[in-house]
């Protein structure tokens, strides 16, 4: 079982002398670069941007003013929640494979 992953990150199994795979490193090394600008991206998305989802079909005006003069519109909007399992497997992967 151990030769599979020997040929995957080495050049030949059979070398007097084994040689790294560059090729194989440098994938190893941009995807454990995707680990952190995922988890950063997300963080963004969590702290920086709204929480509502506003469907711009349904917004309706209703006639009224508040005590200040601005109209007062009625829409549908929902809570967005987040669900980060996607986000734990990836940390995870990536702490396991360093």
């Amino acid at each position: 079982m151990f030769s599979i992953f020997k040929k995957v990150w080495f050049r030949d199994c059979n070398e007097h002398a084994l040689y790294i795979n560059e090729v194989a490193v440098r994938i190893r090394a941009g995807i454990l670069l995707i680990i952190p600008l995922f988890v950063g991206l997300t963080l963004y998305d969590v702290l920086y941007t709204s929480s509502w989802v506003v469907d711009g079909n349904s917004i309706v005006d209703q006639y009224e003013t508040d005590w200040e003069g601005r109209t007062v519109y009625a829409a549908q909007v929902v809570k967005r929640t987040y669900e980060y399992s996607t986000q734990t497997w990836v940390l995870f992967t990536g702490y396991l494979k360093c």
